[in-house]
């Protein structure tokens, strides 16, 4: 833009061939990798769900995150201009404005990146918020100026203004949303804070990841600016893992390469993939075998690890698990597992309906889902005494079926099946049942729970 400013003042032999080779540095050093990388992420998505990253095919992180997904025309122009009139008008507007002033042309990317929202979320309105506002501002002034009384002009220009803005202040105000976190859980990172030290790291979701490092000032594997499918794939495979020892060497593994990544200068891979060419593993699934051995041999121990489990996640579990649950050398599909949670609950006496067509039989012990019925494996009630001590008594009623969970002191019924029932999550948060060897309870409240990594 500053060769386009001084122009009139650079003759056009030397500026022509000085643009086009500035540009061409640009592009051949990488510097629009970034923005197709994007568009492609976002915009040709396409009917996978798995993306290429690498050489090992990991989840598209994209398809999980509720912004980012499509959404209905009422919705798109209600988060932009308050009200479906109010954008048209807003847009009419914007057009009006534009042939009147050219240079607002260059709001027109902003315009664009708005409008990509109905293919690709609602974390894309926010762009065209400010161009529409122009738009509905230069309506307004361009019809009053007709108005030929000032005192009028300003009074019609005021309760336009007015009726403008009330759709927003209406949807602000039923958009009025809680804390992110609890005062427990805010009050658990503290403490955590105070037991470990900066360059410590905790194993956790990336939805967690800021919040951690604010209050703990901890490291994290990942967090709201890292969490594409390759580096969201350890942290899945930990809290999903069905065996302890297969968790506790990742979180070891992982940690230690992740350090030894950022002095790396030549590192091409990324941090999952640079591990295993170091341990000299080139089949994920043998490494993954590998890691459940007692025997593996790990690297040096630099640094403490901790394994974050809150409460708030039961609800995206399922989310969770979907970036392990899959064959990183996308040969094979595994069956997605079953997980069901709820607090809306409801005895009749003969059942207990979980809502979504799910029902407890209570006289033959089955469950009901939709039409089809399935046997009750075992029935679990987990919850706490006076002390805070975890209570829990089962009931074995079939060789195969799926798992009810009854979690008494939080109203929660959980359905799932082996694979959710055996992950490390469901086990040290549900029933605090680890492997004494490997891991160590720092904080057990009954919204979070962390535990120590010992090896």
């Amino acid at each position: 833009f500053a060769f386009f400013h001084f122009r009139n003042e650079l003759s056009l032999k030397f500026f022509w061939p000085l643009f086009a080779g500035i540009m061409g540095i640009y592009f051949f050093t990488g510097g629009v990798n970034i923005i197709t990388g994007l568009v492609k992420s976002y915009v040709f998505r396409g009917s996978t769900e798995n993306v290429l990253s690498a050489s090992l095919n990991y989840y598209n992180v994209v398809s999980t995150v509720r912004e980012a997904g499509q959404i209905p025309f009422t919705l798109f122009a209600e988060r932009i201009s308050g009200h479906v009139i109010t954008f048209v008008f807003a847009c009419i507007g914007y057009i009006m404005a534009i042939i009147a002033y050219r240079p607002l042309l260059v709001t027109l990317p902003l315009a664009g990146l708005g409008f990509l929202a109905m293919s690709s979320g609602l974390r894309f309105t926010i762009y065209a918020v400010p161009v529409m506002a122009i738009g509905i501002a230069y309506l307004i002034i361009y019809l009053c100026q007709f108005i030929q009384i000032k005192t009028l002009r300003y009074v019609s220009m005021l309760l336009l203004t007015i009726a403008i803005l009330y759709p927003n202040y209406r949807h602000i105000r039923e958009y009025m949303m809680p804390t992110v976190m609890t005062t427990g859980e805010v009050e658990a990172l503290h403490q955590l804070g105070k037991i470990a030290s900066a360059e410590d790291y905790v194993v956790a979701w990336w939805d967690y990841g800021y919040p951690i490092r604010y209050y703990s000032d901890i490291k994290t594997w990942i967090d709201g600016g890292k969490h594409t499918g390759d580096v969201n794939y350890p942290a899945s495979f930990v809290l999903t893992a069905k065996d302890s020892t297969s968790a506790a060497h990742m979180m070891r593994l992982y940690t230690e390469y992740t350090e030894k990544g950022f002095n790396e200068t030549n590192k091409t891979k990324n941090d999952l993939e640079y591990m295993m060419e170091k341990e000299g593993v080139k089949d994920p699934n043998d490494f993954i075998t590998a890691l459940s051995l007692s025997e593996y041999k790990l690297p040096k121990k630099t640094r403490d690890v901790y394994l974050y489990l809150p409460l708030r996640m039961m609800e995206i579990f399922p989310t969770v698990a979907l970036f392990s649950n899959l064959d990183l050398t996308g040969k094979s599909q595994p069956q997605q597992p079953f997980f069901y949670t709820t607090r809306s609950v409801q005895d009749t006496g003969q059942t207990i309906e979980l809502g979504q067509g799910l029902s407890i039989i209570k006289a033959n012990s089955t469950l009901k889902m939709g039409m089809q019925s399935l046997p009750i494996k075992s029935f679990y009630q987990v919850g706490y005494d006076k002390s805070q001590k975890i209570q829990v008594n089962q009931q074995n009623f079939a060789s195969a079926g799926l798992t009810v969970i009854y979690m008494a002191s939080y109203g929660q019924f959980l359905v799932l099946d082996d694979y959710y029932l055996q992950s490390q999550y469901i086990q040290m948060f549900v029933f605090e049942q680890y492997d004494k060897d490997l891991f160590q309870p720092v904080i057990m409240s009954p919204m979070t729970k962390i535990y120590k990594l010992k090896i």
